[in-house]
């Protein structure tokens, strides 16, 4: 074995040779450039540990490359989870968080990026300010539409119950497909608290910015109300003319209370199922969630008045001062929201 001096190293012909110069203990040479340890736009990383991430931060400032921040920005939007400081890239979420961001099946940092992002205790963003607005008038819109419906067909079908659901039915098939395809790409298109509470919960949603949805929901609610109630002759300036909601009178409090968990459970399964889950039905998902909120109405609305929207019954009670059983149309649709959305994120999603 030819010896040489230090730092040169013996070559192929047998001589002796100048090594490669390394600024690194022990004489390693460093790489030029260093190559990732796998391709990042060709292999969809969905399962990423703190380890992992420690060992990459690790090497990252070894080698001088930020591989981290790589990783992240690989899985947060193959996942579509919200990036640090960003958003989730796939619009198709935008129907509930948003469907808005969520909580994913990664035990990494995307998850714990999102949770940061979501409980961020800071002043409202620009962008959620609109979001804001855009759900005040989208519930705005619902109520005064949702309740002429009634009105409506409270004139016209008033002495046959059977076909008065159905043209509010009817209408409801046209109301909430085209709401939601004007406002989902603004606001997510929820117009309901519900919907708003249980996308926080399940961690698609700010709080902060749940918060204010709920109450731009609640007043956009009265004043669309409001609106259609001065629109109406004076005759007609009643509670029952406005949609207001109202226990069936063949019914008791606990069945309506029940039939507006079941009601409510039922709509939200479905908004996960067909708008915020990847495998749902996309562009049709808003047709699909308002043949669900009609099927209800025709199945729920002699149990429980059908209502499934806290705010959609604010309106018509504070406008008209009917506030008998109210309580109902803020506790039930919780209950079964909740259990519906807790439920279908945990064992059923993939976004």
């Amino acid at each position: 074995m030819m010896c040489c001096s230090r730092g040169a190293v013996a070559t192929e012909q047998g001589r002796c040779g100048p090594g490669r110069r390394s600024g690194r203990p022990g004489g390693h040479s460093r790489p030029r450039e260093a190559p990732l340890p796998f391709t990042l736009g060709s292999v969809k990383l969905r399962y990423i540990t703190t380890d992992d991430l420690l060992a990459l931060s690790a090497a990252g400032q070894d080698l001088d490359v930020d591989f981290q921040s790589k990783v992240i920005e690989d899985v947060c939007s193959t996942n579509n989870v919200p990036r640090p400081g960003g958003h989730p890239t796939n619009a198709r979420t935008t129907y509930a968080s948003p469907l808005v961001g969520g909580k994913r099946r990664n035990d990494i940092v995307c998850k714990a990026a999102e949770n940061s992002i979501q409980t961020d205790s800071g002043p409202l963003e620009t962008g959620d300010k609109k979001k804001i607005l855009a759900e005040f008038l989208l519930q705005a819109g619902f109520n005064f539409l949702s309740s002429g419906a009634a009105a409506m067909a409270a004139v016209s079908f008033g002495g046959n119950p059977a076909h008065a659901t159905l043209a509010v039915m009817g209408a409801h098939m046209v109301i909430v497909p085209l709401l939601m395809s004007m406002f989902a790409p603004i606001s997510g298109a929820h117009f309901n608290p519900m919907i708003s509470i249980v996308m926080v919960i399940t961690g698609m949603l700010k709080v902060k910015t749940g918060i204010g949805y709920v109450l731009a929901q609640c007043a956009g609610g009265i004043l669309g109300t409001k609106a259609l109630w001065s629109c109406l002759p004076p005759g007609l300036r009643d509670a029952q003319y406005i949609g207001a909601q109202a226990v069936p009178a063949d019914r008791t409090i606990s069945q309506a209370f029940g039939g507006d968990i079941l009601a409510s459970f039922f709509l939200v399964f479905g908004v996960f199922a067909l708008v915020v889950d990847k495998r749902g039905w996309g562009k049709l998902g808003p047709f699909a969630v308002a043949a669900i909120i009609a099927t209800n109405m025709w199945i729920f609305g002699s149990i429980s008045s059908a209502c499934m929207n806290p705010a959609r019954a604010l309106g018509p009670a504070f406008v008209a001062g009917f506030w008998e059983h109210h309580w109902i149309w803020w506790t039930a649709p919780f209950i079964g929201g909740l259990a519906a959305g807790v439920l279908y994120t945990k064992f059923f999603l993939e976004t």
